[in-house]
C-alpha cells in the first residue's frame, strides 16, 4: 500500500479539478521542482466496440506542483455518436521530464484494491455501467474502473454542452466497493462531451 499520500490542487475557472496520485517510489525531481508523484496529464480514450475511429481528450498540468496552478483546457471535445458503445480508458501520466515519464496508471492498478473511479456523465441517453469496470484482487473482485464501457443509446438528445466528471478515490483500508465514505479524493476532472447522431 502507497505510503506517501501528495496532492496537488487544480483550479480553472469553468471547471474545478482535483489532480493527485500517490506514491512511495523515489525518482528524480520534475522540472520547476514539482513533484514526481502528482498527475500532470489525464487522457480519456473511447475506442467504438466493435471497430471504428477512437476519441481521445488530456488535460495537462504544465506546472505539477502542490500548489494552485492553472490547468489546461481539454484539447479536444470527446464526440460520441448514438446507438454506439465505446471500450473507455482513462490513463494518468507524470510526464513533465520527457527523460522520466512516471505512469501513474500502473500504480494505480498495482494497489487496485486501494482506488476505485468513478465516473458522472451530464449526457441525457448516456451511461457508464459500473459492471463494465475492470476489478481489483480482492475476494470477491470489486471494481476499479481505469477501463469501463460507455454506452450511448440511440434515443439519446443530441447535444454539445455535456460534461464526463471522472473521479479517483484512494481508500487507505477497507475500499471494499468503494462506495464508502474513508477515502482520499486522487483525481476529480471534467472533459467536455458532444453527443451526435
Amino acid at each position: 500500500m502507497y505510503s506517501i499520500k501528495r496532492s496537488s490542487l487544480i483550479t480553472l475557472a469553468a471547471v474545478a479539478a482535483v489532480i493527485t496520485a500517490c506514491g512511495d517510489n523515489p525518482e528524480e525531481p520534475i522540472p520547476g521542482g514539482g513533484d514526481p508523484e502528482n498527475i500532470s496529464r489525464v487522457t480519456v480514450t473511447l475506442t467504438p466496440v466493435g471497430g471504428g475511429i477512437a476519441v481521445s481528450s488530456n488535460r495537462f498540468d504544465p506546472d505539477g506542483s502542490q500548489l494552485p496552478q492553472p490547468v489546461g483546457a481539454a484539447s479536444a471535445t470527446l464526440v460520441l455518436h448514438k446507438g454506439v458503445t465505446y471500450n473507455g480508458v482513462t490513463g494518468l501520466l507524470n510526464d513533465l521530464a520527457a527523460s522520466n515519464i512516471i505512469d501513474i496508471s500502473a500504480e494505480v492498478l498495482t494497489e487496485a484494491n486501494f482506488h476505485r473511479f468513478f465516473y458522472t456523465i451530464s449526457c441525457p441517453g448516456v451511461t457508464i455501467p459500473v459492471s463494465s469496470f475492470n476489478r481489483d484482487t480482492q475476494s470477491p473482485s470489486q471494481p476499479l474502473g481505469s477501463t469501463y464501457q460507455v454506452v450511448v443509446d440511440a434515443g439519446a438528445a443530441t447535444t454539445a454542452t455535456c460534461t464526463l466528471n471522472i473521479q479517483l478515490h484512494h481508500f487507505e483500508t477497507n475500499k471494499g466497493d468503494g462506495t464508502g465514505s474513508n477515502f482520499e479524493t486522487d483525481l476529480d476532472i471534467d472533459f467536455p462531451v458532444s453527443i451526435q447522431p
